[in-house]
């Protein structure tokens, strides 16, 4: 007679009952005698000691799997501590607090829980490791309720999306008159025509930008050429450097960055990006006080006469050394924690984009006699003899360079660098918030948001989606079974399950007027919103607890905690 047969509690679940190895595989006194494994089962809980063997097989849980749903424990504390900051009294129902009393939370002093504390085996072939009943889950929580439809907090709206997208100023407005707007215009006017569900049921998957958004917005791309009043901010790189003689006498007192000022006219902050490589132009530039116009002209002369020393060997640098001078002076520029694949994705870019060609016949036309064109394009770049100035236009959605550079600035802007003095660390900001504003070259951020990061800087979401997920969340929502069930009350079998009217049961259009204007970039200081619990991008009114409290009853479709809720939050 073997150890299991005398002592075995149970047949064990079919998930386990294949393991070949016996009762050693999750029992560490398995291997001893019988009579030393019944003395080990009787003397005390052993959980935390045995669940180190059911991590030995479940191994995807993460460092902190022992722990209140796999999270650090400063976390759930920091998740109490919310709770309690609102004023949220403890409440237990009777069954809640009869499941406590029964309930075994053998943990360590690090707060550690058992395995077994809620996967109970040995109860037969059929039975089900993962399912624990509504009292099981609320018996370690201070806030409990009666059940879903009555005492579970209002459901949290989600973070915003990736982009900024009005549905009800496309729907209402832009689709309908289309042919006025856009008459090369394709409308969207079924949810469907936007929105798939996935192959697994659960997400929806969204159709390309060309499908979706190029037929409108292709042209908004690439207009560069709109009146006057409503032109797009340039991006320029290069421009004319005037001789000293032709400079102002005195430090300008206009709203220029502090180069600017002191050169007297407004010099592309590319360029000014690439002179902060200069020691030298750094140094001047620290040395005036800014702001000032009563410097003596002697004095200016000579820091003027560094700086266009330093701007034509910068020119000159471009021209021969190339892709090197511009990777040499982003890497003394950038801080020493910069990503250095950002840094190589910008050089690149512009040489992919014909930068150093255009900076070439930008040279030739800067210095000709005869008279040519005013402007020439070199791929992507305009040379305006007029402006004696370099410009970039984007062609198409996904462009390299603007993505690469914008990439780059936002990863080292930071809003607390807004005010200083520092002319070298606020270079990256100033070009930030001169590139991400609806007006400029490409326009972006007309579509697509940012987040703040822990260390100040910026995000930007280029998917549709807010940001791609690292972890699980503690809620999950499938959309599949939610369509057939609405799509069967509604319609017949054989339409589409996506029509508009369907989705709208959850996600109804927010009645408030179309928002022509993106309040996105309400703050004053011309930035968008870079709060992702900034909502108002959708123009959908968030489904509420009610909407899902209608079916999700005991009698119907059931309101068990774990439908909705994930107890393992893990990478």
């Amino acid at each position: 007679m073997n150890t299991s047969s005398v002592i075995s509690p149970g047949p064990l679940s079919s998930s386990h009952a294949a393991i070949e190895s016996g009762c050693q595989a999750c029992h560490t006194a398995a291997s001893q005698s019988p009579e030393n494994l019944l003395g080990f089962a009787l003397g005390g809980n052993h959980g935390i000691q045995e669940s180190q063997k059911c991590i030995d097989c479940h191994d995807d849980f993460g460092k902190h799997a022992l722990m209140a749903h796999s999270l650090p424990r400063e976390t759930t504390i920091a998740l109490t501590t919310y709770l309690k900051s609102k004023s949220v009294e403890p409440q237990h129902t009777i069954r809640q607090s009869l499941a406590r009393m029964l309930t075994s939370h053998e943990t360590t002093d690090a707060g550690e829980l058992a395995c077994a504390t809620c996967h109970q085996e040995h109860h037969g072939n059929s039975h089900d490791l993962t399912k624990l009943t509504n009292a099981q889950c609320q018996s370690c929580h201070q806030q409990t309720f009666h059940s879903f439809a009555s005492g579970h907090p209002e459901i949290k709206p989600p973070s915003r999306a990736g982009i900024h997208f009005d549905h009800v100023t496309h729907l209402k407005h832009h689709f309908q008159n289309y042919e006025r707007l856009m008459p090369n215009g394709i409308p969207q006017n079924n949810c469907s025509d936007c929105h798939t569900l996935s192959s697994n049921r659960a997400t929806l998957d969204l159709a390309s930008y060309k499908q979706m958004c190029g037929s409108c917005h292709d042209s908004q791309i690439r207009d560069f050429n709109m009146p006057s009043p409503m032109r797009l901010d340039h991006f320029e790189f290069l421009k004319s450097i005037p001789e000293i003689n032709e400079m102002p006498s005195k430090i300008a007192t206009t709203q220029l960055s502090p180069l600017s000022k002191i050169l007297g006219f407004e010099v592309p902050l590319f360029l000014e990006m690439m002179l902060a490589a200069d020691e030298s132009s750094v140094q001047v530039l620290q040395s005036l006080s800014q702001g000032t116009n009563e410097q003596e002209t002697d004095q200016l002369n000579q820091v003027r006469t560094i700086i266009v020393a330093n701007w034509n060997r910068l020119i000159q640098e471009l021209n021969t050394t190339k892709s090197a001078a511009v990777l040499r002076r982003l890497q003394i520029i950038c801080p020493p924690n910069t990503n250095p694949q950002q840094i190589q994705d910008c050089v690149e870019a512009l040489n992919s984009s014909l930068f150093f060609q255009a900076i070439a016949r930008y040279q030739t036309i800067r210095n000709s006699e005869n008279p040519v064109t005013d402007e020439e394009v070199i791929g992507n770049w305009a040379i305006v003899k007029s402006r004696s100035a370099l410009i970039y236009r984007a062609s198409e959605h996904e462009d390299r360079l603007l993505k690469t550079w914008l990439d780059l600035l936002a990863s080292q802007a930071a809003e607390h660098e807004k005010n200083t003095s520092s002319y070298s660390q606020n270079l990256f900001m100033r070009m930030f918030q001169e590139r991400v504003t609806p007006g400029a070259t490409g326009r972006c951020m007309k579509c697509h948001t940012f987040d703040k990061t822990s260390d100040g800087s910026f995000a930007i979401n280029w998917e549709s989606s807010h940001e791609m997920k690292s972890k699980r969340e503690f809620t999950f929502f499938s959309h599949g079974p939610h369509l057939t069930f609405i799509s069967s009350q509604t319609q017949s079998s054989e339409q589409n399950p996506s029509r508009i009217q369907d989705c709208q049961s959850c996600h109804p259009l927010n009645p408030a007027d179309p928002q022509f204007v993106n309040p996105a970039f309400s703050q004053t200081d011309g930035m968008p919103h870079s709060d992702n619990n900034y909502h108002s991008t959708l123009g959908l009114i968030s489904p509420s607890k009610q909407n899902c409290a209608n079916c999700h009853q005991k009698q119907l479709a059931g309101d068990n905690c774990l439908q909705c809720h994930n107890y393992h939050i893990h990478p």
